[in-house]
């Protein structure tokens, strides 16, 4: 009788067969795929790196209309904000100038109101040793004005901008009255030994630089001082008062 031939594998053989299975080399797949990993990285990082890449994106994004159009906005909304500052602050100096104007307008009105008993004469020689009350005390008997030494509050030489005229004398009343009578008689003045001599006001900073600046522009015969404001003669009784440099511009161009 043939039957077949069964495989008898004896327990040693097994274990011989077992150790040989498990001699036989074997592959970590989590490292091969760790080290393929950090090696594709290093080739994109070199790339992503490389300046012909850096230089065709860069070409690409400000090429963009996405790009530019980003760009644009944040540049005009900038703008916006400065030009909305640069008017805010204009309008804030505006407000402040015209503050500063006002105020300073105050203070020559107090400063014109201080000077208002004062006069000042031009064209006396300077002589050596000069009184100069007792000047003004013969000019003013010249002109048929008497005044006495109590009338006259103080009195001195002014400095004089030019070494070919002699220095102005300024003369303080103690009363506005004994000015004026002074003051009314200035044109009984360009005759005799009072060939040379004139008067004026005793003028603040501003309307002297006012005044100045008028008879620059305007017909100088024609402009004058009342009681410290800066006039125009129009004719027939008719005065102008110049209050400002703006006035005085408008009058020049017409």
């Amino acid at each position: 009788m043939t039957g077949k031939k069964r495989n008898l594998t004896s327990p040693e053989n097994q274990v011989n067969k077992q150790s040989k299975m498990s001699s036989s080399p074997q592959f970590d797949t989590t490292s091969i795929t760790t080290v393929a990993s950090d090696v594709i990285g290093l080739q994109l990082q070199q790339s992503l790196l490389s300046s012909n890449f850096i230089n065709e994106m860069t070409k690409m994004i400000i090429t963009s209309k996405s790009f530019t159009d980003a760009i644009g906005g944040i540049i005009e909304n900038q703008l916006k904000q400065y030009v909305n500052h640069i008017e805010q602050l204009e309008a804030e100096l505006k407000q402040t100038n015209a503050r500063a104007v006002k105020f300073q307008s105050k203070l020559d009105v107090l400063d014109q109101y201080s000077k208002r008993r004062d006069l000042i004469i031009h064209g006396i020689l300077l002589t050596q040793g000069e009184n100069t009350s007792q000047v003004v005390l013969d000019l003013a008997k010249s002109v048929g004005v008497n005044l006495d030494i109590k009338d006259l509050y103080a009195t001195h030489r002014l400095r004089s901008h030019s070494k070919q005229q002699h220095s102005p004398i300024i003369v303080a009343f103690v009363r506005y009255s004994d000015r004026q009578q002074l003051y009314s008689k200035r044109r009984d003045l360009g005759k005799g030994t009072n060939k040379h001599v004139f008067i004026n006001e005793h003028l603040s900073s501003l309307n002297h630089q006012l005044f100045t600046y008028a008879r620059r522009h305007l017909d100088k015969k024609k402009v004058f001082t009342r009681n410290g404001s800066v006039m125009l003669y129009q004719g027939q009784g008719n005065n102008l008062h110049l209050s400002s440099f703006d006035v005085v511009n408008r009058l020049k161009q017409s």
